[in-house]
């Protein structure tokens, strides 16, 4: 077996909207906080807020390495399509942040109508109730 360790600490991002043909494509922000929770507590937080509408679709902790992956789908009614936003948790010392990627929900002419950018919204929203900020 390889012993492989994953680092998230390469994650430099700020809020980007990503663009094809001049439509946005993906929504991506980063948020920090100083630890209040633990990372177990902020990933199930996330995660019990927001199954309340959207479906969790992959999940993975990788406590000892302190960091999570968790990606979520939802239906967006205005531009009849999934949306799919990824959040990638991490903790270093007493800071913690959260890197949120909205992306899909393009119709036949790859026209969102800002629906991944209102599911990036969703989630930032409730990280910033526990002290992340951008």
């Amino acid at each position: 077996a390889t012993n492989c360790k994953l680092d998230a600490s390469w994650l430099i991002i700020k809020i980007v909207p990503i663009c094809k043909g001049g439509v946005e494509m993906a929504y991506i922000t980063k948020l920090k906080a100083v630890k209040t929770r633990s990372l177990i507590e902020i990933v199930e937080i996330l995660k019990g807020r927001m199954c309340a509408e959207a479906d969790v679709v992959w999940e993975e902790k990788h406590m000892d390495q302190n960091f999570a992956v968790l990606c979520f789908e939802q239906y967006y009614y205005r531009c009849k399509n999934y949306v799919a936003l990824t959040a990638i948790i991490s903790e270093k010392d007493d800071n913690q942040e959260a890197v949120l990627v909205g992306s899909g929900g393009g119709n036949l002419w790859d026209i969102s109508l800002g629906a991944e950018k209102s599911f990036v919204k969703k989630s930032e929203k409730i990280l910033k109730e526990y002290g992340f900020e951008i």
